[in-house]
């Protein structure tokens, strides 16, 4: 893909009657997921609404987490002996957590 996302980090903002708005730091749009808003045909519920903005939101996080699993799995299997952090763990499980709506994500 040659064309560049919008720079993260992505938030999401309180629902909108629409749907759910994810923005950047900066405040720029990035989409406006859907919720059913009384009319449930083709639209998911609020609470589907809700989770898939969440993911979305997350989505960055748990690019950057996976490229780096990978790159201490690809030194790993070329033999060069590798260690996860403390911290590379924690910015994994805090991806995770962002992706899943907690409240406590960073």
């Amino acid at each position: 893909m040659s064309t560049s996302h919008t720079p993260g980090p992505w938030h999401v903002l309180h629902p909108t009657a629409y749907g759910w708005d994810i923005r950047s730091a900066d405040g720029k749009w990035v989409a406006l997921v859907n919720n059913d808003h009384d009319n449930p045909d083709g639209f998911p519920t609020n609470e589907e609404g809700k989770a898939n903005a969440y993911l979305m939101a997350a989505s960055l996080d748990l690019l950057k987490e996976c490229k780096k699993a990978i790159a201490a799995y690809d030194l790993a299997a070329s033999g060069i002996h590798t260690k996860w952090k403390g911290e590379d763990v924690d910015a994994m499980r805090s991806a995770i957590a962002k992706a899943e709506g907690s409240p406590n994500a960073r």
